[in-house]
């Protein structure tokens, strides 16, 4: 005889039941599951939005400040970290500013 086959007459839960299990157990998952995978998540992509501008010499911009885009072009609306400038003063040429950019993360 079978030790998995199910007695006849035998109803869900009692023993001699074969059929699916009517609780199946709970899929427990850590209580930071969540949290770890957006960190990850958030790692992967921190350099996905790097840009460098050259804009004219403006010796108002500077690091660590955040800037807000609007109307800039498709994709680029939203907050921007300036990571880095570097201004370049010219004698006869136009002098610029570069600034590094990064796009801040908005989870």
């Amino acid at each position: 005889m079978d030790p998995n086959a199910q007695i006849a007459g035998a109803t869900v839960g009692q023993v001699g039941w074969a059929g699916p299990d009517p609780n199946p157990p709970k899929k427990v998952t850590p209580p930071n599951a969540n949290a770890v995978a957006m960190n990850k998540l958030k790692q992967k992509n921190r350099k996905r939005r790097k840009h460098t501008f050259t804009v004219p010499f403006n010796l108002t911009l500077e690091a660590a400040t955040v800037f807000t885009l609007t109307g800039f072009a498709a994709g680029f609306d939203g907050a921007w970290l300036l990571m880095d400038t570097e201004h370049r003063l010219q004698g006869r040429a136009a002098s610029t500013t570069r600034l590094d950019m990064e796009k801040c993360l908005d989870y």
